[in-house]
């Protein structure tokens, strides 16, 4: 019979849920990598200027659109380092008044 329809499955392993500390540490780690990013955008885009100073018309409009493809680019990783960083201040708001909660009863 259990070829047919098989033997019963095992249950799943329980996994645990990360601690809000955790959390916080993963989101922190992300937040460098993002900031990171950020700051080599940056640094290319300089270079780009630099380049620029140098460069007439189509070398010009080139290093132009991918200047601003960069920026594009920086500005993106800008807005998920945004979000990060507020998803990281409610994960220690919480954390604080669990703690705190804990503490007065």
């Amino acid at each position: 019979m259990n070829k047919l329809f098989g033997a019963k499955k095992k249950p799943a392993p329980e996994v645990k849920a990360p601690s809000l500390q955790e959390t916080s540490t993963k989101l922190g780690t992300s937040a460098k990598v993002l900031e990171s990013k950020v700051n080599d955008c940056t640094r290319q885009v300089n270079e780009i200027k630099m380049q620029m100073k140098k460069q007439t018309g189509v070398a010009y409009k080139n290093s132009q659109r991918k200047a601003f493809t960069i920026l594009k680019r920086r500005k993106m990783y800008e807005l998920q380092l945004n979000t990060l960083l507020n998803q990281q201040f409610n994960v220690d708001q919480v954390q604080f008044s669990s703690e705190t909660i804990q503490n007065t009863i």
